[in-house]
């Protein structure tokens, strides 16, 4: 046993050898499974970020929270089919109907107001990317929301359209940064808000640049329907369930109360949707499969290219060699010895392309999170996944000059000028 060892060492020491006398050509040879490997840690390290953040932000919405919308969720290929666009709009009334259900612990209507419509400005200064949000004072029950100072509104500022609102903590940041928040105002296109609360500022390489609370801001939906929307074309509404054991009981309620509401016949399907963390989950996991089956196609072309590379290189390097051959088998080597011996240089000669592409991978991840600030986790499993690739790329491409060298008679080798 310790004999082969030293036999395989002694092997891969013959190819590092073999890439280092021959430094150009190596790298060339290298160059398709190093950008193979490089794409594959790059682009999981993104994914898998991106996951992660994806499902900090699911969690931060409530786990049992159900979620009702006039369409399913899904993503729509240019315009949404004109059948969903018509449906009938949900209603605040839906909301409160809702939030009276036996198995319903809190209900709120979720709706958003346009800031390019309304901008949010704090003496002279906007911010440009804030979303401002109608919502209920039920809305930190649903959501389990964190309130860092201050307090939500309450019910008799919802129910007297107060303008007050709540700030996500990058928009303090921007507008507070020295200075304390609460008890200033804040303007919604040109109306003066009472801050009353602020969010914590959460971590800002989340989904898509950072968690949604961010850079939200919270007034009641009446003061939204009051002063922005007052026929909302899109409402949604949230609501959780007394125990969340309960959550599958409680969407049967909604549902059974909805398709009453809504006149939907009992051979009609519904012409709503009511689903939960789950469904958007299975939806975002159907969305970076499609992204890492191509990811891998890609990669699969690169590795491709590099293994033909490899290949091309080691006939070379078999002609090359043709009177060592000769001598090794004159000297008692056999097939199975002269096999092992090219087949493990080619595999040397890939797995150093697949080393130096995990290292470039790992080093771009880094750059993607600290200058894109977009999320980025290296894996084990993404490490094991590039450089076992990048093995059976070597195995499979070395195996024929593996075999020619294997096969060649001694003494035509050792004739061979």
């Amino acid at each position: 046993m310790l004999e082969k060892l030293t036999v395989f060492w002694e092997v891969v020491f013959i190819g590092f050898k073999s890439i280092l006398s021959n430094k150009l050509r190596s790298f060339l040879t290298m160059l398709g499974i190093l950008i193979g490997v490089t794409t594959i840690i790059t682009m999981v390290a993104v994914i898998e970020g991106i996951n992660e953040s994806f499902q900090e932000n699911l969690q931060s919405m409530g786990s049992a929270t159900i979620f009702v919308s006039k369409t399913e969720p899904g993503i729509h290929m240019g315009r949404m089919p004109a059948w969903l666009r018509n449906r009938k709009n949900l209603t605040v009334e839906d909301s409160e109907a809702i939030d009276s259900l036996p198995l319903i612990k809190g209900s709120t209507p979720y709706l958003g107001v346009f800031t390019e419509q309304f901008p949010l400005k704090y003496r002279g200064e906007t911010v440009m990317n804030a979303r401002i949000a109608g919502v209920g004072y039920k809305l930190p029950m649903i959501q389990n929301l964190e309130i860092e100072k201050g307090r939500f509104f309450n019910q008799g500022e919802q129910n007297a359209a107060g303008r007050v609102c709540i700030l996500g903590g990058k928009i303090v940041e921007e507008f507070f940064p020295n200075a304390e928040p609460l008890g200033k105002q804040v303007t919604i296109g040109g109306r003066p808000f009472l801050i009353v609360g602020v969010m914590p500022k959460k971590d800002s390489s989340g989904m898509f640049g950072g968690d949604e609370s961010n850079e939200i801001v919270y007034i009641p939906y009446t003061t939204a329907l009051h002063n922005f929307v007052r026929r909302p074309r899109w409402l949604e509404i949230m609501a959780t369930p007394i125990k969340p054991e309960l959550q599958s009981q409680a969407m049967d309620q909604v549902i059974e109360l909805l398709r009453i509401r809504r006149k939907v016949k009992p051979s009609e399907d519904n012409n709503f949707a009511v689903f939960t963390q789950d469904t958007i989950s299975d939806l975002y996991n159907q969305l970076t499969g499609a992204v890492f089956f191509v990811m891998i196609l890609i990669s699969g072309i690169s590795l491709l290219v590099g293994g033909i590379g490899v290949m091309n290189i080691m006939i070379v390097t078999v002609k090359e060699r043709t009177r060592e051959i000769g001598l090794r088998k004159a000297i008692g080597a056999n097939r199975k010895d002269i096999l092992f011996q090219f087949l493990i240089e080619a595999v040397t000669l890939t797995f150093t392309g697949g080393g130096v592409g995990i290292l470039i991978g790992w080093i771009l991840s880094i750059i993607i999170k600290k200058a894109a600030n977009f999320p980025a986790s290296i894996t084990l499993w993404s490490i094991l996944l590039g450089l076992g690739m990048a093995t059976l790329t070597g195995l499979f491409f070395g195996i024929f000059p593996a075999l020619k060298a294997a096969k060649m008679p001694p003494v035509e080798a050792l004739r061979y000028e």
